[in-house]
This record gives C-alpha cells, structure tokens and sequence, in this order.
C-alpha cells in the first residue's frame, strides 16, 4: 500500500480543498482579531489632532503577493499629556492629501496610546468583507476537503480489501497540476468485473517517472468495490 502522502498527493480534490479550507480559516481568524479591535477603538477610542513627522513609501515587488503601501508617520499628544509616535498604512488619495509637518487626525485608545492609528474609514466595513470573504472561502474548502478524505480513504481501503482484477492502460495523459515544479500526469484503464461489465478508472495524479513506465495496451493490476464494480483503484504494479 502507498503512502498516505502519495494518496493524498494523487487526490487534488483534498489538497485544493484543504487550501481553500486553510485559507478560509486564516481569513476568519482575521477577521475575528480586527473585530475585537474596531471594539476596542469604539468603546474606548479617543481622538488627537497630530503632526505629520514623514511620508513613504514600500513599493511591491515582482513574484510580491502584496500591493504598494503608503505609509504615514505621525505624532500627537494624549489627553494625559504624553507624547507619542505612531505609523499607519493609508490609501493612496489619504496619504497624498498629507503634507510633512502638516496636521493628521489621529484615533488611539485610552490608557494605551501606543495602540493608534489614522483616524477615518469605516473599520467595520473592512472586518465585514474580511468576514464574508473568510466564510466564503472556508464554504467552498470544507466540502471539498471532506469529499477529497473520503476519496483517499476509499483508495485505502480498495487497496487492502478490493477485487483484483487485470486492467488495460487505455491513455497515459499529461495535466496541468504541477509538484516541485514538474506536471503531473494521469493514467487512465479499463477492466472487467466478476460478471463481464467493463468500467473505465483512473489513477489520480502520479509523476512522470511512474507514468513513463506504462504505454497504452499494458496491463496492469486494479481493485475494485466488489459492491460498486464501476469504483476502483490504481495498483500499478504489472499483472502477470
């Protein structure tokens, strides 16, 4: 029996589904920590006039996954008297419209005026498509995760239990999923179960190194569901 990463490997449906799912969840978990914080800035936000000590800007690079950011550095007083620097990553239009040594709405919570940022914009607005976005996606990664761990445990089990059977290598075909760089392909078969009914399977993604060893017409060993004959698993190995 293979691997459970080779089982997995061939199974895309599982590997795509987990990367939406994780991707998903990351973006939940986001949008739950900015939630918490757009409710502390609400609850105990306090407003400060402050004084823009520089402009910058990162611009992003070739391959990047982020885009060019502005960024605006400020200083205000508090209510309590202290002085503080703090930094935010604006729009564009917003970071233009500052000027070096000119003034900057400033919001910063009480009692922790380290914790600042631009005053404006709706913070809430932004959570909500961060939210949307998180569910959306988590949405479409669970059931295909499901349906993929199903699928991998399913080849498990035709490995250790299914009929065995003589398969005919019918097609031998290149994808456009790619590992570590290099195309995966996919062989495709026909055999014949215990009443004559031919089914047409497929091996799931393998490398190119497996699927060179085969050529149409080569017979190979395949186990099927003697309970549903039409599903099946690649073997590989040559038949007798």
């Amino acid at each position: 029996m293979p691997s459970m990463f080779t089982l997995v490997r061939r199974n895309m449906l599982l590997l795509f589904g987990a990367i939406f799912l994780i991707v998903g969840l990351v973006m939940l978990v986001v949008g739950i920590g900015l939630v918490w914080s757009e409710s502390r800035f609400a609850s105990d936000g306090r407003a400060a006039t402050g004084t823009v000590i520089g402009k910058s800007i990162d611009r992003a690079t070739a391959g990047s996954d982020r885009g060019t950011e502005y960024i605006v550095r400020y200083r205000f007083v508090d209510t309590d008297g202290r002085q503080t620097d703090g930094s935010d990553t604006i729009g564009f239009d917003a970071w233009e419209a500052l000027t070096e040594g000119g003034p900057v709405e400033v919001a910063y919570l009480a009692g922790d005026p380290g914790t600042n940022r631009v005053a404006g914009g709706d913070g809430f607005a932004a959570v909500a498509v961060i939210l949307i976005l998180g569910l959306v996606v988590a949405g479409i990664g669970a059931p295909l995760t499901i349906r993929g761990w199903r699928g991998v445990s399913q080849a498990r089990r035709l490995w250790r239990d299914g009929t065995p059977v003589t398969g005919t290598v019918t097609r031998i075909e290149q994808t456009n999923v790619q590992y570590n760089r290099q195309n995966l392909w996919r062989i495709r078969y026909r055999y014949a179960d215990a009443a004559g009914a031919t089914h047409d399977g497929e091996s799931g993604y393998v490398s190119y190194e497996e699927a060179a060893q085969w050529q149409t017409g080569n017979t190979a060993m395949v186990r099927y569901d003697p309970r549903k004959p039409e599903v099946s698993v690649w073997i590989g190995a040559e038949a007798s």
